[in-house]
Order: structure tokens, then sequence, then C-alpha cells
């Protein structure tokens, strides 16, 4: 994937990049509906206990980079109902309009991207 900076340069962001792969637990579903990018993206947690799909019932922010959501197990014979969180953990490709009023870490990709 090749990306354009402000100004032209183009780099590849994830070039000689290894990216660990996702828990068991966590599914992307990919839906039809459309986002500026042409395809948005669901993201579902498989539940803990039985592996069932679940479905996110509510959610509310906590802050600007987490976010708690409740699941309930689709799983009748389950019925689990818990409490996960979404949060921003690192930077993979710094934002062209930075926002002093959120600190999010560089990742060593990014870092190693800034240094090159």
């Amino acid at each position: 994937m090749q990306i354009t900076k402000p100004g032209g340069a183009a780099f590849e962001p994830f070039k000689g990049c290894q990216m660990a792969l996702p828990s068991p637990f966590i599914r992307t579903l990919y839906s039809e509906s459309f986002t500026l990018s042409g395809v948005s993206m669901r993201i579902t947690i498989c539940c803990p206990v039985c592996l069932g799909r679940s479905v996110a019932r509510t959610s509310r922010s906590l802050s600007r980079t987490l976010r708690e959501i409740t699941y309930r197990c689709e799983n009748d014979q389950c019925g689990h109902i818990y409490v996960a969180n979404l949060e921003v953990v690192r930077t993979l490709v710094p934002s062209v309009i930075p926002n002093p009023e959120v600190q999010i870490p560089l990742s060593r990709h990014a870092a190693c991207l800034r240094n090159s």
C-alpha cells in the first residue's frame, strides 16, 4: 500500500514490517455500507466462553482513546453478556493534522519511518 504525504512524497507505511496476527477472539467482518473509502469495517469479538458470535449492544466513550462496549453472545444456550474495551494504543501513520491534546505513542514501525 502506498500513501502520498502532503507535498506529493509517496511512501509505503508497512514495507518490511512484520505485523502480529490478531487475537483468535477478534473477527473482522466487512459490511456493504459505503464510507469515504468505499468500504466500512465492523469488528466483532467471539464469546470468550463458547466462541460463538457476539454482537455489541451498547457502548460509551470513556475518553478520546477508550470506549467501553457491552456485548451479548448470540448463542442462546450460552447468553453470556460481557464488557470489552476498545482502545487506541499506538500510531502507525501520524495524522497530518496533529492535536496537541491527544498523545498516542508511535509504534516502532512509525518511529522507524520518521527516522528514515
